[in-house]
């Protein structure tokens, strides 16, 4: 009799009823098999309180309550050249090493964990989160690539390479620079990186090669050899995580990730309680408390360096992948987030 009473009523339910009664099952089995591999909440709440000791948001001009100060932690995590990454299983016994034996003999000396371990509330998320922070990545080499550029010409068609190794792809050449090197960044995204980075480099030093040749003024036809030298060495270096221009592009579209974040965060909890007159998603009292169905809205990123609309469209695809994420990850583990 239950199940039919069940099946009748999703028989009936709309396209968003299904949606929620999905989320709502999908949420409890995280929260079930995320708890039975760490035995406890306690547990995870003590991995969280770790990941979080002594963390302050280093921009004083946002404005952040200290429960959103997870939010700010987790994109700073996304920032660093260390892959994201969550431990499958609470730490129930030291790790221990061959090395530094006690009194008993035994070894106490413990693996150190990976650099940029994340608590166990953002286990199912590790996938998204991964790809985020590639995604982080290939719109900074966008960013520094696309500074090394000219401006393109008016009504100018870019000539067909007579020697493009990126040409092998089969690009219309009436694409902008951007959108040629988005192409190839795109493709890198989420996928394991079996190809050497000298064959990546070499690409993108054509295409920045084939974008000053496209600029050069009447009457010239080739580039100077030695400029074009310098252009490659250029290329080579900026893309390098610890060079000053990537360092600092890749601050300025985190910053903006922050504050669009928390704007839109802020924005859908005055639109919840205009609506309802209750307290505002997300709660921090109940890990089933849902969020407003925003599904279809597009999280807007400004930052300086990241202007080029091509650009700019993916760091909105960005933004919204990373706000539909801290939806879910507090609406799943709220109650398992010490301040």
């Amino acid at each position: 009799m239950r199940n039919d009473y069940s099946n009748a009523v999703l028989a009936k339910a709309s396209e968003q009823e299904l949606a929620d009664i999905v989320a709502a099952m999908a949420k409890t089995q995280e929260q079930e098999l995320v708890l039975r591999l760490w035995e406890s909440e306690e547990a995870i709440q003590k991995a969280w309180t770790h990941w979080m000791d002594g963390f302050n948001p280093s921009d004083p001009a946002l404005q952040v309550q200290p429960e959103q100060f997870w939010i700010l932690k987790l994109i700073e995590s996304l920032g660093k050249p260390h892959a994201v990454t969550s431990r499958l299983s609470g730490p129930s016994l030291p790790q221990e090493t061959a090395n530094d034996p006690d009194d008993s003999g035994r070894s106490t000396k413990q693996i150190p964990e990976p650099p940029n371990m994340l608590p166990p509330q953002f286990l199912f998320s590790g996938p998204t989160l991964l790809r985020l922070q590639n995604y982080i990545q290939a719109l900074t080499i966008a960013a520094s690539l696309k500074s090394l550029v000219p401006a393109p010409r008016l009504a100018f068609t870019p000539p067909t390479p007579s020697q493009y190794r990126v040409g092998d792809l089969t690009f219309p050449t009436n694409r902008t620079f951007t959108e040629r090197i988005w192409a190839l960044l795109e493709s890198e995204i989420g996928t394991t990186d079996d190809e050497p980075p000298e064959t990546k480099i070499i690409n993108f030093a054509d295409e920045v090669v084939l974008a000053h040749s496209s600029a050069l003024p009447s009457g010239v036809t080739t580039l100077d050899p030695h400029f074009e030298k310098r252009l490659r060495t250029t290329v080579d270096r900026i893309l390098r995580t610890d060079d000053p221009v990537f360092i600092l592009l890749q601050k300025r579209l985190l910053a903006a990730l922050s504050a669009a974040s928390l704007n839109t965060l802020v924005e859908e909890h005055t639109s919840v309680r205009m609506h309802s007159g209750g307290r505002a998603w997300p709660q921090r009292g109940g890990p089933f408390s849902s969020p407003p169905h925003s599904g279809q809205s597009e999280t807007n990123v400004v930052a300086k360096g990241f202007e080029d609309p091509v650009i700019a469209e993916q760091c909105s695809i960005a933004a919204t992948m990373l706000r539909r994420t801290v939806e879910w990850v507090e609406g799943v583990w709220g109650d398992t987030m010490p301040c």
